[in-house]
């Protein structure tokens, strides 16, 4: 059985506009959303900064020492920097999370036609090394950024 995390080549990250939903619709659609970034960002900073070889993912992700919190508050820091109309190269974003004593900072580290790098510095209380997972956006079509691989 092939127990590589196969992850898509392109993941839209933003709230999908249409015809409009009911309150109910809105906020399970939210709750998806704010679930597929959690588990991507996860993914890519467990991936990035802790073997994987014969541990499940559940085992990983708590050993990773981030909470759902921390997580959301890193995406929302990226949304930060690729949401101003001109990312530009060394800008920082800091995040931070009283209740578990973690934080970190977000820097835009490439910058290349539609697409940017973003590299992570994540500090867990009790942790020496920091996690340093980086992630790659680019801008669609119709300008709405997604993460790239």
């Amino acid at each position: 059985m092939d127990m590589r995390l196969r992850i898509p080549q392109c993941i839209d990250i933003q709230r999908l506009s249409g015809a409009p939903r009911s309150k109910s619709v809105l906020a399970r659609s939210e709750r998806m959303n704010r679930f597929v970034r959690v588990v991507a960002i996860a993914s890519i900073a467990v991936l990035a900064a802790v073997p994987s070889i014969g541990k499940p993912l559940s085992r990983i992700l708590a050993e990773s020492g981030l909470s759902p919190l921390d997580m959301e508050m890193m995406i929302q820091a990226e949304a930060v920097l690729y949401s101003v109309s001109q990312p530009k190269t060394g800008t920082v974003e800091a995040w931070s999370n009283p209740e578990t004593e973690a934080h970190g900072t977000v820097t835009i580290i490439n910058r290349n036609a539609n697409c940017i790098m973003l590299q992570h510095e994540a500090h867990m209380k009790g942790r020496e090394k920091a996690l340093q997972p980086k992630r790659k956006f680019c801008k669609d079509d119709e300008g709405a950024w997604r993460l790239s691989l």
